[in-house]
């Protein structure tokens, strides 16, 4: 009775500490990368709520039939929920909800493997500060689970983490139940998952055959709700020419070989990185997880079919699958594993080689802050220097310390590569203090001094990690948004803003826009339709038929059109170079009342609204009696408006 109570409050403990770095990691994250609002993929998104709130929206418009089709209930409940709040509000509490479930779930995970609640902390921490999860991860651009927007992809990533959980505890049922879940959230996400449930099955079935059974039945239910939500986009056929428009409007999470060499190459280094550590465990004989190492490595199977598909087997179902993305949850699970297996490894080799144990160690504990190569070069180095086993780093490191001239000369050494660090503008990053504390604090647990105080190389360690971590929340956490972490749109974001305002109060429910091609996203704040923009491929991405029409229709703007590589820069230069009667031209021709262009692009007609990035123009469908038709719209507009003013209030 005494051995169950003791174990009952230490896991109330343990749980109250979980509860505690989730909340205090959530809030760091969000002070870091504030929320934001109405960009990304809110550009497809949030039409969709106002339509689904409002279906008179965006009369005749293709993007309906988007709406209509997307296989998800997370953006209907959403609507639903806008009958009491606002949208904004909605999104900002759902993300810290989300990044809170996410936050403690990574707690809980971590903790199964790491007792020692300082050091729960500091990685854990590092995970809230992380840049790299915060940008698109190197093979497939996956991310979204993290940083400032509220998406489906932010709840399901939460989810997923418990789903995980689940299947590291043999929790068949509960992690069967959570990715049915995400199935009607974001399916996508549970299918990179199921390869997981998939590896897990396989490796427990000897022992949990019937829980297996059980679990798979349940999503098969799941399954069954999910596919009648999505049988309109299962039906859909695929025109000619899908493909190539797929991969013009964005092939970078659809075939590997698109995606940058630098973010490849950051990939691989990362990847060398988590596998020098796992290698370096082997090799010293600790004990290893095997089912997280697995969880890690079940990722990797999606992302190598995804190279396939995307390289050589271009079949519409199974692009749309997006395997490569599945590298949100190998950039995320490598990035739990990494500090783990160091803190495992810092205890391992304190008392035989502690200079090697802290220059692995720290570069390991503190491995979510890697932002670019830097940190898993440096890593990958201190792995191999770590695999001695003649300890001939600590033997240097004990006779560097013992000589007081190259103590001297290296003390000169480092404080002038630390001044230039600092001195040189964005140069600093979290990966660099990372590297600059491992490399000056591995030969220092030899210090007399240090021996003398008897503080052993686990201190050590915490004490540097603390370090390296408040320095990196000065480098990314801007002290405005501790107080309110809500980021506000910059200068450009806000002038197209303004141009939507104006657009949503000055025109009716009717009106059709000629916009340029980037910044995309023009009917979230109008609530107006446009012709196209580059951004409006998104539509064909659940509603196949509208792919040719939208090629038609970006070829009519003379824009460039290249399957396997976007180029914004180019997209926008041929929007500019547009003359006003090649623009009023095509706007008479499919009845377009108003085009936008950049208020930099001059034009012989003054525009009905501008201001410092933007010009709106009015298009006179008769250009002969272009003074008469501007007269007489701008009194049907003024009664109009004011007809719905009355009618809608």
């Amino acid at each position: 009775m005494q051995t169950d109570a003791l174990s009952s409050t230490r896991h109330t403990i343990q749980l109250r500490h979980e509860l505690l770095l989730g909340l205090l990691a959530t809030y760091l994250h969000r002070a870091a990368y504030p929320f934001y609002y109405g960009s990304g993929q809110h550009e497809f998104q949030l039409p969709m709520v106002a339509w689904l709130r409002d279906p008179s929206l965006f009369p005749g418009d293709p993007m309906r039939e988007a709406f209509a089709g997307f296989p998800s209930l997370f953006w209907r409940t959403v609507a639903w929920l806008c009958t009491w709040f606002e949208l904004e509000t909605i999104l900002l509490i759902g993300l810290f909800v989300s990044h809170f479930l996410a936050f403690w779930g990574l707690a809980r995970m971590i903790a199964r493997d790491l007792p020692d609640t300082r050091f729960l902390a500091i990685v854990l921490l590092g995970l809230a500060l992380s840049p790299f999860l915060t940008m698109a991860a190197p093979f497939g651009g996956g991310g979204g689970i993290f940083g400032g927007l509220m998406t489906q992809t932010t709840l399901a990533g939460g989810l997923a983490i418990w789903a995980a959980i689940c299947l590291l505890e043999g929790r068949w049922v509960w992690g069967a139940l959570l990715l049915g879940l995400m199935l009607h959230i974001h399916v996508l996400l549970a299918v990179y998952l199921g390869f997981a449930f998939l590896a897990f099955a396989w490796f427990d079935w000897r022992h949990h055959r019937r829980q297996i059974i059980g679990a798979v039945s349940l999503l098969l239910l799941f399954g069954v709700g999910w596919l009648a939500l999505a049988r309109r986009a299962l039906q859909a056929e695929y025109p000619e020419g899908y493909v190539e428009a797929l991969l013009a409007h964005y092939p970078y999470h659809l075939v590997l070989s698109t995606r940058p060499a630098y973010e490849l190459l950051l990939g691989l280094f990362f990847l060398a990185g988590m596998t020098a550590v796992v290698v370096l465990a082997v090799r010293r004989g600790i004990v290893r997880d095997h089912r997280l190492e697995l969880l890690v490595t079940s990722m990797l199977v999606p992302i190598l079919l995804g190279t396939v598909v995307g390289e050589w087997l271009r079949m519409p179902k199974l692009l749309l699958l997006q395997l490569l993305r599945a590298d949100t949850f190998l950039t995320l699970f490598g990035l739990v594993l990494v500090p783990i297996y160091g803190f495992r490894l810092l205890v391992a080799l304190w008392n035989l080689a502690p200079a090697a144990a802290l220059l692995v160690s720290v570069p390991a504990l503190l491995y979510p802050l890697t932002e670019g190569r830097a940190l898993p070069t440096f890593l990958t180095v201190a792995a191999v220097v770590a695999a001695d086993s003649r300890h001939r780093f600590d033997r240097v490191c004990r006779w560097l310390v013992g000589n007081r001239i190259v103590v001297g000369i290296a003390l000169f050494f480092f404080a002038f590569i630390v001044a230039g660090v600092l001195g040189w503008r964005g140069s600093l990053d979290p990966g660099k203090l990372t590297i600059l504390f491992a490399a000056a604090s591995a030969p220092a647990v030899y210090a007399s001094r240090l021996r003398a105080a008897a503080i052993q190389t686990r201190t050590l360690a915490t004490l540097g990690a603390w370090v390296v971590l408040i320095g990196s929340a000065m480098l990314l956490v801007d002290p405005a948004m501790v107080r309110r972490p809500v980021r506000p749109p910059a200068a450009a974001e806000a002038a197209w803003r303004e141009v939507q305002n104006w657009a949503r109060e000055n025109t009716p429910k009717d009106a059709v826009f000629l916009v340029p091609p980037f910044p995309g996203g023009f009917r979230v704040f109008s609530q107006r339709s446009c012709w196209v923009s580059w951004r409006d491929g998104d539509i064909f991405w659940v509603y196949p038929s509208y792919a040719p029409e939208w090629r038609r229709r970006i070829a009519a703007l003379g824009l460039p059109y290249l399957p396997g590589h976007v180029d914004v820069e180019a997209i926008t230069a041929a929007y500019r170079k547009l003359s006003w009667e090649q623009l009023s031209e095509l706007a008479r021709e499919h009845h377009l009342p108003y085009v936008v262009q950049y208020a930099d692009v001059p034009y012989p007609v003054a525009p009905v609204y501008a201001n410092e990035a933007f010009a709106v123009y009015l298009v006179s469908q008769q250009p002969e009696k272009y003074a008469l038709v501007v007269e007489r719209y701008t009194v049907v507009l003024h009664f109009r408006l004011q007809f719905e003013r009355q009618v809608v209030p």
